[in-house]
């Protein structure tokens, strides 16, 4: 006890009021139970009603509950239902930022046995290739390795083959001409760095986009 910071003291025999606190605890034990003789529950349940009244009770010395002090909250009771709910206020609060959110996000799901490219986590810049084997929460997967191992990957972590949108927007995005030309056909007035003309051919599929630079 000495190690842990008591101090033990003890009291003169047989002179009770020496350990006052204690006595006064044991009185209103012996009162309470001397209340509650005849309400037919068993002596248990109402020793558990009285211990549950005793440490929700705010002492009037600090001011706070027995049960505040030791657990460093305050537990639930019959009169928490009465008090305003910090929860549901909070869950309708998160329920409003998810509905801002969901208006710009999109629905991310990768099928199971799909094969893709996850980021090495030792090299960012690496991608290498596994399969998904399991979805383990709505952005969490476990990926199979080429070696065998198998680990959990967030979906920003991961990039389906053959579906992944980046590689679909660079397979659809304008040819660039890098070639320099000196043509200045349509073209009047000072020539000022370097100007970009771009034509639109008839073809829906293929748009060629031509960069012209001038000195």
């Amino acid at each position: 006890m000495k190690k842990n910071g008591v101090k033990h003291i003890r009291v003169a025999p047989y002179h009770p009021a020496s350990n006052g606190a204690v006595e006064r605890l044991v009185q209103t034990f012996k009162q309470a139970m001397r209340a509650v003789t005849d309400n037919g529950l068993s002596s248990q349940h109402n020793l558990n009603n009285f211990l549950m009244t005793y440490r929700t009770t705010p002492h009037s010395t600090t001011g706070k509950t027995p049960s505040q002090l030791f657990l460093g909250r305050r537990i639930l009771t019959r009169f928490s239902l009465l008090m305003p709910d910090v929860a549901s206020g909070a869950r309708d609060h998160q329920a409003e930022q998810k509905k801002h959110h969901d208006v710009r996000a999109r629905e991310r799901e990768l099928p199971l046995g799909s094969t893709v490219t996850y980021k090495d986590s030792k090299n960012p810049s690496q991608w290498l290739p596994g399969v998904v084997v399991k979805q383990r929460g709505p952005v969490s997967y476990l990926v199979k390795l080429n070696t065998g191992q198998v680990w959990r990957k967030h979906v920003d972590q991961i990039r389906q083959v053959g579906n992944d949108s980046s590689e679909s927007e660079i397979a659809t995005s304008p040819v660039i001409s890098q070639e320099p030309t000196s043509s200045l056909s349509g073209i009047s007035g000072p020539v000022d760095g370097m100007r970009t003309n771009v034509t639109d051919t008839s073809s829906r599929e293929n748009t060629a986009v031509e960069v012209r630079r001038y000195p």
